[in-house]
């Protein structure tokens, strides 16, 4: 993980194990223990890679950068037991604890699978695909592709045709020579009105949504997802036995003195990953087409709410800003929706995970070998990983080079640095 300072701590536990004392047949008694050093148990080790937080051009520290820590330990109930044991070579005393170290492939043969403690990879793009499912179910509901359907809606519901805005002209002429007579032109003069009015409204619809979608830019909406907690268990094969050891001569381990132990144990997985971000977006109106929909809605406040009339309609009415209205509008529906996949953008977003791995093994020993029925002695064994991932401010696995000029335009436009 490039850019990010590595810690890595071993941590040892210190377990005290007395000398094994050989009594020979002729009466000798030899202490025999292992070098000193050799009494601190490898008790696993921690891995961590934090980014150092600089500051941004905004000359604020930017929070929140990739993080990842990996910690492996071994720890267990170390009983002390008492035993004496007789063998070709003469008598062995022991009173000090025992430690349950299986092998790898003992663990593997009882539990049926590579039960190996391993660190959590590095690598943490396997998290990308669920930040992009973390995304789409979480995110604002896309603003500029929203936008886009309602201007479409408002230039389509109930509203006539482009030939039928180009015939105003000529309709309202005929109405207006007709003097008083129009008003009983129930099928001229009526449905004119009621065509007008339907372009008012809409234009005037169009002209809010676009100024509330300016008004909107910039602003923060924090989204959060937990994904489904992942948790598995596996028990350990039944009718497994094993012969705890203890350190004797040279380091090694004397494995015959403490009889036998019966096992039971269980494996378990608990994984939870969560996504949190801010949602905004940039600009989209930077255009001709945008500017003129603005103006087009101030065009029809001037019919708004008349009582309209012929000669008020005639003197009035620009006729070319219903026409241009018309063809503009769906000019904005088009740059919005190829702005949609642009538009909307992060502040921030990032997905974490945390990964439990568990092995428990419980030991009872038959009683055999001047042990106490009973005695129990654990082995465990624990992996703990927790991993931060940020997002581009357009999603998961993209760098730079990934990113549309549009796209860049837009991060600089809200105050996003992409660096």
């Amino acid at each position: 993980m490039s850019g990010l300072r590595r810690r890595t701590r071993s941590m040892a536990k210190n377990v005290y194990f007395p000398p094994t004392w050989k009594v020979s047949k002729s009466g000798i008694h030899q202490s025999i223990r292992f070098n000193e050093e050799d009494y601190s148990l490898r008790a696993g080790n921690q891995i961590t890679d934090s980014e150092n937080h600089v500051r941004g051009r905004d000359g604020r520290y930017h929070e929140g950068g990739p993080f990842y820590t990996s910690r492996i330990d071994y720890g267990g109930v170390n009983p002390t037991v008492s035993l004496r044991v007789s063998n070709s070579e003469g008598n062995y005393q022991y009173d000090g604890p025992v430690t349950l170290r299986p092998l790898p492939s003992q663990l593997n043969e009882w539990f049926g699978e590579n039960t190996e403690m391993k660190h959590r990879s590095e690598d943490t793009s396997d998290l990308d695909p669920d930040g992009a499912v973390a995304i789409s179910l979480v995110s604002p509901a896309n603003p500029n592709t929203n936008l886009a359907t309602t201007v479409a809606e408002s230039v389509k519901e109930g509203i006539p045709s482009l030939p039928g805005i180009q015939s105003w002209k000529q309709r309202t002429n005929v109405a207006k020579a007709a003097g008083s007579e129009f008003l009983n032109a129930e099928f001229g003069w009526l449905p004119l009105v009621d065509e007008v009015n339907e372009v008012v409204k809409a234009a005037r619809f169009h002209k809010l949504i676009l100024n509330q979608y300016h008004r909107d830019e910039g602003r923060n909406v924090r989204r959060d997802f937990d994904f489904d907690i992942e948790h598995s268990s596996k028990a350990m094969k039944e009718g497994v036995t094993l012969k705890p050891r203890i350190y004797a001569s040279s380091g090694t381990f004397f494995n015959v003195a403490l009889g036998t132990w019966d096992t039971s144990g269980v494996r378990t997985r608990t994984t939870r990953k969560w996504f949190v971000g801010s949602f905004t977006y940039g600009t989209a109106h930077q255009s001709d087409s945008w500017r003129r929909a603005l103006g087009f809605g101030t065009d029809a406040d001037a019919l708004y709410g008349i009582a309209l009339s012929p000669d008020i309609l005639w003197e009035l009415t620009p006729w070319s800003w219903a026409i241009d209205w018309f063809t503009n509008a769906g000019m904005v529906v088009n740059n919005l929706t190829n702005f949609a996949l642009a538009g909307q953008i992060m502040r921030y977003g990032y997905m974490m995970e945390e990964s439990i791995d568990n092995i428990t093994v419980t030991a009872t020993s038959r009683g055999d070998n001047q042990v106490k029925r009973g005695t129990v002695a654990t082995y465990e064994a624990n992996s703990v990983s927790k991993v931060r991932r940020p997002a581009n401010p357009f999603g998961f696995g993209l760098t730079g080079a990934d990113l549309s000029p549009t796209q860049v335009l837009i991060a600089a436009a809200v105050g996003i640095s992409l660096l």
